[in-house]
């Protein structure tokens, strides 16, 4: 009689038995039926089915971001056109690359040269980047900074708290130092830009006013608008131009001249009281 022992054609499997209840659960709780629930699998298959249900859903492992967009005039901030091609930009993005996109801060007719912090949107879009280190995603580096100090400040503090920023435009990868210098030589000429145009619009300014037309919606103290828009001398307030040289020449004060006036019962041409500074541009517009 022989001791060989002859194997067990179909030898337990011990380790991989244990996600067998976890399956049934898991089954039965998206299914709905309370109790087991026959998984109709052999054996061999339980382990990588466990792993397969209790893995998390590609929603729960996206990125989350948030947006910013931004207009600087009220005409572009009105008609809103601006503001939503940067939005659907945005949400494009997000949805080619599988990021989960959380909420959309808007500034509306600010100027980019304001810093980012100080803008009503820009700040709330700080906090709640540093709160929750999400990525931080602009349609272009621009409707963020139009100031080289500024874009240095929030790039730097934002690779301290690991806070990831997408300029969609420029395509910078802002987590390598290559990609953080080359956002702030776009900074320098976004700064540059805005500086030419301030400095052309000046100029255009200029050339108005010397030739008597029109340039704002109201028209300058001394002066009122004519029925063809250019400048008409108003007498009135010619004669108090007059009166405020002569006491700026006496050695009168911005603040004093302003004083005087309102003593006077002198009105300025809108509001109800004279200050400082308007008493100050008037000369400064009416230099002889």
């Amino acid at each position: 009689m022989s001791n060989t022992i002859l194997a067990d054609p179909n030898p337990a499997l011990p380790q991989a038995a244990a996600p067998i209840p976890r399956v049934r659960r898991a089954l039965s709780a998206r299914s709905g039926v309370e109790g087991s629930v026959d998984t109709g699998f052999p054996l061999m298959f339980a382990f990588p089915l466990a792993l397969i249900v209790s893995s998390p859903s590609r929603r729960d492992t996206m990125k989350e971001a948030i947006g910013y967009v931004r207009v600087s005039s009220e005409e572009q901030a009105e008609s809103g056109l601006g503001l939503e091609a940067q939005r659907q930009r945005i949400i494009a993005f997000c949805e080619l690359k599988e990021i989960r996109l959380a909420e959309v801060y808007e500034d509306a007719g600010v100027s980019g040269g304001k810093p980012l912090a100080s803008r009503p949107a820009g700040s709330r879009l700080l906090s709640a980047a540093r709160r929750g280190k999400v990525v931080v995603i602009v349609a272009k580096l621009d409707r963020l900074f139009r100031s080289v100090a500024d874009a240095a400040n929030v790039i730097a503090d934002f690779d301290k708290k690991g806070i990831e920023l997408i300029a969609i435009a420029e395509g910078f990868d802002m987590t390598t130092p290559y990609g953080r210098a080359m956002a702030q030589m776009a900074s320098v000429f976004a700064e540059l830009e805005r500086a030419m145009i301030r400095e052309r619009t000046r100029s255009a300014m200029s050339v108005k006013r010397s030739r008597g037309e029109r340039i704002s919606g109201h028209a300058p103290f001394g002066w009122d608008f004519g029925p063809d828009d250019r400048l008409v001398a108003n007498a009135r307030e010619q004669a108090i131009i007059a009166q405020i040289r002569r006491l700026r020449a006496d050695g009168l004060s911005y603040r004093a001249i302003a004083a005087r006036l309102d003593g006077e019962g002198i009105l300025p041409k809108r509001g109800r009281r004279w200050i400082h500074t308007a008493v100050k541009s008037i000369l400064a517009r009416n230099t002889t």
